[in-house]
């Protein structure tokens, strides 16, 4: 634009704004908008977008100009305009003032710097948004009203690779993309080609947030006060027609949007007050009412029509990137447009505009694997009463959940995660109430709505009183009969409930997006073990003579998969000043033997790395043998797989790493299961941390994580190195979180957080713990905000903040496939590594096996060994297979997890004798890190071999491990 055109447009503003103003001050008596425009040599076209918005303007003051009222030089334009005149229109309309009256010279007499000297003149007008008052702006603020709203919109952009130029920047925030500025704020008079204009008016301590994408279209612009109140400013909606600049056609035009519907209203009432001579008539008041309804309808309806128009143009969008550039990284998809931001938030609205207010919650839901409306009520406290019905195999009872509102009244209904229950009624505080269970989503199971007779103010609670019973269906129980556990003597039933099983136990809010505090009362005719403390000679006699109800508090907000109950004939002995093991009478000698060395060293070793243990006790459970994974975090009490009682104290690693949940997992928790790194990477990287004591050293650090590369290997061949389940945030929507349990979360996220210890240096890294884990103590994160603070905390370290911010993130939480390959002491693995060379050798080399070769070894050393062996391209023969068993004693190992790769060995090499010994491990054990690959290996040697062993063990599985397997053996029609 030149610089004559740059000034007409600048003149033609002031025009505007002047003919706007005179609509408003009443002593001019202008009722029409033509005799405005007239007025000021204005096309009526080019204000009548602007006078619906009720724009103010300021009338300036000097020596030759007078005014009706000094008070209209101050009147509140601010409050109705998204932003204030620009110095050039200021100006520019004290000359059409001046020249109006005749008092004009050509050129204009106001000169250049005239502006500025009359803010300077006039406290109210000066700008409060100057940088040095950063930091004052940014104390007035609510914090938590401008996280939530910028978390979604981060998460947005992150996660759906939605690039830069597809978005716009947000103005008037302060903030850029979601991350605080400190050192700058981003205002209107700070754009592009005019960064230092002085903006006059009094801005007061506010923020204006708008959202806009690369169409034009807009979320609600947020101003965002200090009292936490949000007053939102109309979204950007289409122009209306030519039909509606005329001031005749407004009576038979129907509105197609909020600004056409505005334009009549508004029209309506200027004629009802210029006939009435007052603005407060009964007519006036039920138009605000009736218009009020109208819009909150229509802008709903608007965004909903764009959402639908703008998914399929960027799905055309992506399509044509594609084509143009065939080596696009994956991070990079558009897997949604910017209209997926307002997909996900709900706006509560109350009132709008001047006449009216408007009240916006914004509470945008982080868990795609949650049917709960999470966002609108949090659970803060839950008492779960159940009597467990062996004979039925069936938990009855009722659970009472408090939620606290999060909206102020407009959530009129509470939607819970529910699978496979039967729900006999609901009570909402204490009232008998409706409820309907929805159709059933997959793996989300059906959500248990409640509708509300009326809604919940902000922060004030309501109890959910909910009866329930399991059915046979429940995917989180596992019931054994006496026969099935190794005293054989009484029935044994236990929960896990990771990651989205808790819901077929309860309705709840099923995500770990959400923590709550627990009370267990539990009546069962056989002691019970829950995650809380148990509240010691608490038990009491049940009203059935056999039973007793057991009682634990769970004082420490946690989420539900931590939700955790066991009973069967289970004794307790000490292992530690605040550690107890609880195993069959049969096994507990051997438990605590196994377990009272290390435990609580162990524990002492994460306090001085982080903080001081805060669950009070740290016990162990050792479950029969169908439990699924080697150990379960669950608070209090770890549920642990007896494979670990190898009598060798070589499996001490699993109460390591279950320790280690105490803080990573249990008390600062993933958002949501596509996060999980954060969960597993930490816990294992703190589990290397621990283990690494001086015993030890920092060889065996490095040990650790070989067997991890290796494990993580494994997991991306059989995946697929493009495969989503090999990135370290994966998207789950639609998906069962099941699906994607690896060690990839684990081995993966601990070579990142090995990677960052490295890059900025150890004892850096090791300062930069305890402060993440104080931050988000009893809170949930996701991977941006893990970034974010980690960005924050070393901003004053220039060599630390300048290698973290050059570092490509993206690549690391997007990028499928296997990570830089990190360099490791292999000082530890050298002897296998050798040892396994020869047995592949042998046959041309003169090797001769002998038990000498293993003397010295621990157990994760064979591991080792077994699993480079594994990794020959040409398996071993039969022969040295048996050879190996026999001179190694490997087929006779009390450790399962030698055992079970030394049945791998011999299944590869093809050694029927094998299969029998392999037969029984799987009938013994249903640990999945060791049925899964046995049933994969059986299939490769024989598959109707594979399918009978499962068929005769499929019950002993647990419900997660079954189907897993079956998925294994027979693709997703094993589901």
């Amino acid at each position: 634009m030149s610089a004559m055109q740059s000034h007409q447009a600048s003149f033609q503003e002031g025009r505007i704004l002047l003919a706007i103003k005179a609509l408003i001050v009443v002593k001019f008596q202008v009722y029409e908008l033509q005799q405005s425009c007239t007025m000021f040599l204005v096309l009526l076209l080019h204000i009548v977008y602007l006078v619906v918005q009720h724009a103010s303007i300021f009338l300036l003051k000097t020596e030759n100009l007078v005014l009706q009222r000094k008070s209209l030089l101050f009147s509140g334009y601010y409050p109705w305009m998204n932003e204030p005149p620009r110095v050039a229109t200021v100006r520019d309309m004290a000359n059409i003032l001046l020249t109006a009256r005749g008092q004009s010279t050509n050129p204009p007499i106001v000169g250049e710097c005239w502006v500025n000297r009359f803010v300077s003149r006039h406290e109210e007008l000066k700008s409060k948004f100057s940088r040095k008052y950063d930091h004052q702006r940014a104390l007035c603020e609510d914090s938590e009203v401008i996280r939530g709203w910028f978390r979604l919109v981060r998460n947005t952009v992150q996660k759906s690779g939605i690039l830069p130029d597809d978005t716009y920047n947000f103005d008037e925030t302060g903030f850029q993309m979601g991350i605080i500025g400190t050192a700058r704020v981003v205002t209107g008079s700070e754009k592009i080609d005019c960064p230092n204009l002085i903006q006059p008016g009094n801005r007061g301590w506010a923020t204006v947030i708008a959202g806009v994408n690369a169409t034009g279209w807009a979320l609600r612009t947020m101003i965002i006060l200090k009292e936490r109140r949000i007053n939102p400013v109309d979204a950007y909606t289409p122009r209306p027609g030519t039909s509606l600049s005329s001031n005749t056609s407004w009576a038979t035009a129907t509105p197609q949007n909020i600004r056409q519907l505005d334009f009549q209203v508004q029209k309506i009432k200027g004629y009802l007050q210029h006939r009435t001579r007052g603005s407060s008539s009964p007519t006036n008041r039920a138009i605000n009412q009736l218009v009020k309804g109208c819009q909150m309808a229509m802008h709903t309806t608007t965004i909903l029509a764009k959402e639908n128009k703008e998914l399929r143009a960027a799905n055309e969008k992506q399509k044509r990137k594609r084509k143009r550039d065939r080596n696009y990284q994956p991070l990079r998809r558009l897997r949604y447009c910017t209209a997926h931001i307002r997909s996900q938030v709900q706006f509560q609205v109350t009132l709008i505009r001047r006449e009216y207010s408007m009240d916006v919650t914004i509470n945008p839901p982080r868990d795609p694997n949650t049917q709960s409306n999470y966002n609108a009520f949090r659970t803060t406290h839950t008492t779960v009463n159940f009597t467990i019905l062996f004979d039925k195999q069936q938990l009855s009872g009722n659970v009472i959940h408090q939620l606290k509102s999060l909206t102020n009244g407009e959530a009129r209904e509470v939607i819970l995660d529910s699978s496979f229950l039967n729900i006999r009624d609901v009570k909402v505080d204490g009232a008998q109430n409706k409820f309907e269970l929805l159709p059933r989503q997959g793996p989300y199971g059906s959500a248990l709505k409640i509708p509300l007779a009326e809604g919940v103010a902000l922060g004030k609670t309501v109890d959910i009183d909910i009866a329930v019973e399991t059915t046979e269906k429940c995917t989180a129980l596992q019931w054994l009969t006496p026969t099935q556990t190794s005293t054989q003597k009484h029935p044994y039933m236990f929960t896990q409930c990771q990651a989205i099983h808790a819901r077929s136990i309860f309705p709840c809010q099923d995500t770990p997006d959400v923590k709550a505090v627990i009370d267990f009362n539990i009546s069962s005719p056989l002691p019970v073990i829950a995650s809380g403390v148990p509240v010691r000679d608490g038990s009491s006699s049940s009203s059935e003579s056999s039973n007793k109800v057991y009682k634990f508090h769970q004082k420490v907000p946690i989420p539900t998969y931590l939700f955790a109950i066991a009973s069967g004939e289970i004794a307790e002995a000490p292992i530690g000043p605040r550690s107890r093991v609880a195993a069959s009478p049969d096994m507990l000698e051997s438990s605590k033997w196994e377990l009272e060395a290390d435990t609580d060293k162990f524990i002492q070793a994460i306090d001085k790395i982080i903080f001081p243990y805060i669950w009070g006790e740290y016990n162990v459970l050792i479950l029969p043998p169908s439990f699924p994974y080697g150990g379960m975090e669950n608070p209090i009490f770890t549920f642990a797989t007896p494979s670990l009682i190898s009598g060798d104290r070589q499996n001490i690693d699993v109460i390591a790493h279950e320790l280690a949940h105490s803080w990573s997992g249990n008390l600062v928790t993933n958002a949501s299961w596509e996060h999980f790194w954060l969960n597993e990477g930490w816990t294992t990287y703190l589990e290397r941390r621990v283990t690494n004591m001086p015993a030890h050293g920092e060889p065996y650090r490095h040990f650790s994580a070989i067997i991890g590369w290796k494990s993580l290997t494994e997991s991306v061949e059989r995946f697929g190195n493009d495969h989503e389940f090999t990135k370290l945030i994966v998207d789950l929507k639609g998906k069962d979180p099941d699906d994607a349990f690896s060690s990839i979360p684990y081995e993966k996220g601990f070579i990142f957080l090995f990677y960052l210890e490295n890059l900025i240096g150890k004892a850096k890294f090791d300062k930069f713990i305890p402060h993440y884990f104080t931050k988000y103590k009893e809170l949930s994160l996701d991977s941006y905000e893990f970034k974010s603070s980690m960005l924050h905390f070393f901003s004053n370290d220039s060599e630390a903040h300048a290698l973290l911010t050059s570092l490509d993130w993206d690549k690391w939480f997007y990028s499928p496939g296997l990570p830089p390959k990190p360099d490791l002491d292999t000082s530890l693995v050298d002897v296998v590594y050798d040892l396994a060379e020869k047995w592949r050798t042998a046959p041309e080399s003169e090797f001769t096996p002998t038990a000498a070769d293993i003397k010295g070894l621990s157990a994760n050393q064979l591991v080792v060994f077994l699993e480079q062996v594994l990794s020959f391209e040409e398996p071993l023969s039969v022969e040295q297979s048996r050879l190996m068993g026999d001179i190694y004693g490997l087929g006779k190992s009390r450790n399962s997890e030698v055992l079970n790769l030394y049945f791998q060995v011999g299944l590869k090499a093809g050694d029927k004798g094998i299969v029998e010994p392999t037969a029984v491990l799987l009938a013994s054990i249903g640990r999945m890190k060791m049925v899964r690959p046995l049933y994969r290996a059986l299939e490769k040697f024989d598959r109707t071999i594979a399918l009978e062993i499962f068929e005769k063990n499929e019950n002993f599985y647990h419900p997660i491990c079954r189907g897993l397997v079956k998925k294994d053996l027979f693709g997703d029609k094993g589901n």
